[in-house]
């Protein structure tokens, strides 16, 4: 299998997480930002390749990797809300959604489900979003997914 491409936006949480793990596993990045390249923390790091909007609505930028990835990784992860449901369409074919516990042999079993979803969809740019660091219920979103990705999933492609 090729490489894979993984785009987000660079919000806390889930997206960052996904930015991060990738490009330490050495996967190509990128995808959209708010003007300024404004997050909730920050300003997003000029390494992750991100392309300043002349927006500043989350939705917007979602809307906008939703429509130019070949599909989406909803990460969601137990106790924490999510929403932005209403900026990813729910379309059985081009989204993928899973909710990690904290159980490794789960998160191994659904790595395994997702690589092959997206080996049988050849799916070479992904769009990975998921709760914000700032919905979280004092769970560390950012480490439980990036963990996820970096030690679970992203091995598959490096």
């Amino acid at each position: 299998m090729s490489k894979i491409k993984i785009t987000s936006g660079g919000l806390t949480g889930v997206e960052r997480a996904a930015l991060k793990a990738a490009k330490k596993r050495n996967l190509e990045i990128g995808g959209y930002c708010v003007q300024g390249k404004l997050a909730q923390d920050n300003i997003l790091p000029e390494d992750y390749n991100l392309i300043e909007l002349e927006t500043d609505s989350y939705s917007k930028i979602n809307q906008r990797h939703f429509n130019e990835s070949d599909a989406t990784l909803l990460l969601e992860i137990l106790t924490v809300d999510y929403d932005n449901y209403d900026t990813i369409p729910l379309i059985e074919e081009k989204v993928q959604k899973i909710c990690l516990n904290g159980n490794p042999q789960q998160n191994q079993d659904q790595a395994v489900q997702i690589f092959n979803w997206i080996k049988e969809n050849n799916i070479q740019n992904l769009f990975i979003t998921g709760p914000k660091a700032s919905h979280n219920n004092s769970v560390d979103v950012e480490k439980i997914a990036h963990d996820f990705l970096y030690l679970h999933f992203f091995t598959k492609f490096s």
